[in-house]
């Protein structure tokens, strides 16, 4: 029993002196990691890292910098400025590099002023056509020309149907007829239309209705209808003197001898026989032509003399131009011109903005028409 006791004893007192040793070792681990070098050595980490790359990084766009600013080297102007010294004579350099100045914008401006003013004849120049004098064929311009005719009283028929053979580049093919008929009431009104057909389908219409005046056609109301596509209007009140459009709002002022895209062939046959000086070859006849949405210019250039061969037989003709807009805006128009026949067009081309050409050659002559 007291043995038992004793060995009890030493048990104990081993335990104790063990937990003795861990508290102490286990108090040294706790308080000298933590405190020593866990909190200083994070602190460290934590601060340098961020501060190294702000240092850094600045540094490397400052070269990249002075770098773009260098560059610069465009400017050796600052150089060449520096100089006090230069810039002493400098009152006399300037004054003569100054005066060249204007005397360049000067001659840049003679030749723009140059420029403008061969634009207008610029179109029968591409065409190889000179002009020796223009004629306004509207306005008072017409009414001073007609005031003196050097000939008689032009003479368009009572009523007429002519018959033209008809040709488009898009359809070599294919040829098709145009008949224009013409009636002349024996209140001066008159009423004329186109049709072209192909193959018995209706490809085009047109109609101008109107007054025949001492000036020539004075067309009232013009249609055109082609196919697919509606219809549309120009009409021209000679009462307010306006033009107005189907397709537009807008109005423009009427003048007399203003023509639509059918009538100014019959006014340029009633001019023809009433002006014969200015169809002379190099002049040219300016008409006003109502289109479809606005009023535009018909500047024929005569051309000169062409005997031309036709399906209604042979004529001497006085071919007229309209050459192609130098901007390609405006279409191209060739009429030949039969005098023996009441200057009647016996042939017409008409080239548009993208060099289609569609062209009528006169093949029967029905005076009265039937």
């Amino acid at each position: 029993m007291h043995a038992w006791i004793g060995r009890a004893l030493v048990v104990l007192a081993l335990s104790l002196v063990a937990h003795a040793i861990v508290l102490v070792v286990g108090q040294r681990a706790l308080q000298v990691p933590p405190i020593g070098f866990g909190q200083g050595g994070l602190i460290e980490v934590t601060l340098r890292r961020p501060e190294a790359p702000p240092v850094e990084m600045p540094k490397a766009p400052v070269p990249e910098r002075p770098a773009t600013k260098a560059a610069p080297k465009p400017r050796p102007a600052p150089p060449a400025v520096e100089p006090t010294t230069a810039r002493e004579p400098a009152p006399t350099q300037p004054a003569p590099q100054t005066a060249p100045e204007p005397e360049v914008a000067a001659t840049t401006a003679a030749q723009e002023e140059s420029a403008t003013t061969t634009e207008s004849p610029l179109p029968a120049e591409a065409a190889g056509i000179s002009v020796s004098g223009e004629f306004d064929a509207s306005g008072s311009a017409l009414l001073a020309e007609l005031a003196s005719p050097p000939l008689g009283p032009a003479s368009l028929p009572v009523s007429a149907r002519y018959v033209y053979q008809t040709t488009d580049t898009r359809f070599p093919a294919v040829t098709g007829k145009t008949i224009v008929n013409w009636r002349f009431e024996e209140d001066r009104s008159y009423l004329a239309s186109l049709v072209t057909t192909v193959f018995g389908v209706t490809l085009l219409e047109l109609d101008s209705t109107g007054h025949v005046q001492r000036f020539g056609l004075a067309p009232e109301r013009y249609t055109e209808k082609t196919i697919g596509r509606s219809a549309w209007a120009t009409n021209f009140d000679w009462t307010t003197h306006r033009v107005t459009f189907s397709t537009k709002t807008h109005e423009r002022e009427l003048r007399e001898g203003i023509q639509d895209r059918l009538s100014f062939q019959f006014q340029l046959m009633a001019l023809g026989q009433r002006l014969l000086n200015r169809f002379r070859p190099g002049s040219s006849v300016v008409l006003a032509v109502g289109a479809r949405d606005d009023v535009t210019t018909y500047r024929f250039i005569v051309v000169g003399n062409e005997r031309l061969e036709t399906g209604a037989g042979e004529f001497d003709t006085v071919k007229l131009e309209r050459p192609k807009g130098v901007d390609g805006s405006d279409s191209r128009i060739e009429v030949w011109l039969a005098p023996s026949a009441a200057w009647l067009p016996v042939k017409l081309r008409f080239t548009d903005r993208r060099d289609q050409v569609t062209e009528n050659v006169l093949a029967e002559i029905a005076i009265p028409a039937q």
